[in-house]
């Protein structure tokens, strides 16, 4: 098992880099009526950002520009990547039950930092220290959130490009070392992946773009 300093300084720049994503969630979920509880219990019970961000949005207009069901697909579609995640990333354990929390605490971010090398306490460390870091900024976020005057929240964006963040982090899981074959192989998901978005939409494109990049890489390793 890694030393713990050394687990935390691996986490440390990630970490800083979430917290504000976090305040500004808690503080658009405060100006929207989520008391400090609700917003703890949302944070640690749905611990997906981009999908947390998006049931605002929707919550926002009472669900009008888009139904329940249509939502829950969404949102689904949108987190689903974890289980190829999960299956990629897992260390043996002889007690499976362990793994309920472990996969729960998965994330974009625990990912990014994450080795296969690693054993199973480092890797549930690190998703602690992730997990916890997201909570404590969802919840000073609310707190602020009853500071800021009500004609300001609108100047804060409910689109922020939390994509773009998550796509820079899980970058830094691909070591610099690859071969040219992993390279075109990268190069060839990407052309994939763009692809499916033209094919279908780029809200349905996900759960197609998921299982054949899952295969491919699957069988090529």
């Amino acid at each position: 098992m890694m030393n713990k300093n050394k687990i935390l300084k691996r986490c440390f720049p990630v970490c800083l880099a979430l917290m504000p994503i976090g305040v500004l969630f808690g503080i658009l979920a405060g100006q929207h009526g989520f008391n400090f509880l609700a917003v703890l219990l949302f944070s640690a019970l749905g611990f997906t950002g981009s999908g947390q961000f998006i049931f605002l949005g929707y919550y926002q207009d009472d669900f009008l520009s888009v139904g329940y069901i249509t939502a829950f697909i969404i949102i689904l579609s949108m987190n689903i990547r974890y289980i190829p995640m999960t299956l990629v990333n897992t260390p043996q354990v002889e007690n499976h039950q362990k793994l309920i929390l472990y996969a729960h605490l998965l994330s974009d971010e625990s990912f990014a930092i994450e080795k296969i090398e690693d054993d199973y306490q480092t890797h549930f460390k690190i998703r602690v220290y992730v997990f916890s870091t997201w909570i404590v900024s969802t919840l000073i976020g609310q707190t602020l959130s009853y500071l800021i005057p009500q004609n300001i929240i609108y100047l804060l964006n409910i689109s922020f490009p939390i994509s773009s963040t998550l796509l820079t982090l899980s970058l830094l899981n691909i070591r610099s070392s690859l071969s040219n074959d992993k390279k075109y192989l990268f190069i060839l998901l990407f052309l994939l992946n763009i692809a499916l978005i033209k094919l279908i939409n780029p809200s349905l494109f996900w759960i197609p773009a998921i299982i054949l990049n899952y295969l491919i890489l699957k069988l090529r390793t």
